[in-house]
């Protein structure tokens, strides 16, 4: 497939995800958040784990604020993303009063404290997955970039089912994740 083939593909399913994200009955998103979170949090128990790195929510995405309320409830280290420049860089979270909406509308720290060194879970968004790990974000690259800076950190995405599809198109810098938590099931790739 050609890099502009690729480019088109993934506009196109995006565009159908994005879709049935925004079409979940309100009701049902809040019981499968509520599933998928647990299961979430279960599974983090299971593995060592002092830091991690987890996406804000927005929109229509499963919501993490919970998570991370959890996270730091429970002892953890948690950083989240800001946007500087062109890079994303993982952020200690200090509280939501220490927050401000970003230019995509997304929640990240007023103030830049790096903290990319101890990180070990990444709690990755995305659009689509695959069973394979293979993952469709929103097209910025932010992820992609970052996780080719930390190539050792495990990579889980919380995901509804039908956001794991058959096929995703990818290009040879998309990076997958390594475990996708759904409110049926958990995924290790």
């Amino acid at each position: 497939m050609a890099n502009i083939d690729i480019i088109e593909a993934k506009k196109a399913l995006r565009s159908t995800l994005v879709s049935q994200l925004k079409a979940m009955e309100p009701e049902k998103k809040a019981i499968f958040d509520e599933t998928i979170l647990r299961r979430l949090e279960d599974l983090l128990q299971q593995i060592s784990t002092n830091h991690v790195f987890c996406f804000v929510s927005s929109g229509h995405e499963i919501d993490t604020h919970i998570l991370i309320d959890w996270l730091k409830n429970h002892g953890k280290q948690v950083s989240v993303p800001k946007i500087y420049r062109e890079d994303m860089v993982a952020t200690r979270f200090i509280g939501w009063s220490k927050m401000q909406t970003n230019q995509f509308g997304i929640s990240e720290p007023i103030d830049r404290a790096d903290t990319n060194a101890d990180i070990d879970i990444c709690i990755t968004p995305g659009i689509g997955f695959t069973v394979r790990g293979e993952r469709l974000g929103m097209g910025l690259g932010y992820y992609d970039k970052w996780f080719n800076k930390h190539p050792n950190i495990l990579r889980i995405a919380p995901a509804y089912e039908f956001q794991i599809v058959t096929e995703l198109p990818v290009d040879t810098h998309d990076i997958g994740v390594n475990i996708i938590v759904t409110e049926d099931r958990i995924i290790r790739v």
